[in-house]
């Protein structure tokens, strides 16, 4: 059975994911040292090479804890593959509107990331939120069966969505309730009709 990780150890990582991600607010990646964050964390250097290689596998870790957070508010106490089967429309917008919340809140950080032009850092961030994507692709082949190879409707997904995700932040004052209604229509359509996905026969 998989040990819980020590309280100690699981606040120390918290509290230097949260160091970063607010330095993160303020400057790229690439201007950020360890010395930074452990000073914005109030950590030990030491307690940081206890637990990460260097800034990259700690910005991986936050990537991947803020995408299984959303994926874990989207699905709730019910299982991905019952709550696609209930109302598959709804399934989808509820995870849309969970990442964007967290994209506005984390607007500044999203900018620098994505504009400073760092290939690994992007690289880091389409492989945690392509990972997310897979997992709940993964957890709906109860129910659904893919038209595609599940890899091009997981790239797909998590690229497609990136982008428009990205051009919403990009405005002046993003216009959240419009965005969210395209994303309904584009969902409800997906629901619909078969375009990436064929419901099994009960």
């Amino acid at each position: 059975m998989e040990e819980k990780e020590d309280v100690r150890i699981a606040r120390s990582k918290r509290d230097l994911r949260a160091g970063l991600m607010e330095l993160l607010k303020e400057k790229p990646l690439d201007k950020i040292t360890v010395g930074n964050i452990c000073d914005r964390s109030t950590i030990h250097k030491m307690t940081f090479y206890k637990h990460y290689r260097d800034k990259y596998d700690l910005f991986d870790d936050c990537i991947r804890s803020l995408a299984m957070r959303i994926y874990m508010q989207s699905i709730g106490n019910v299982s991905p593959a019952e709550s696609y089967k209930a109302d598959p429309e709804n399934f989808f917008i509820r995870l849309a509107e969970h990442i964007v919340d967290e994209c506005i809140r984390q607007k500044d950080a999203i900018f620098l990331l994505f504009y400073e032009g760092n290939s690994l850092n992007l690289s880091i961030v389409h492989t945690a939120l392509s990972a997310m994507v897979q997992r709940l692709v993964d957890s709906l082949l109860t129910v659904v069966t893919p038209r595609y190879p599940i890899q091009y409707i997981t790239d797909f997904l998590t690229g497609g969505f990136s982008f428009v995700i990205l051009k919403m932040l990009s405005e002046k004052e993003p216009n959240k309730e419009e965005f969210l209604s395209t994303v309904r229509r584009f969902f409800r359509d997906i629901a619909e009709y078969p375009i990436l996905f064929t419901p099994k026969k009960e």
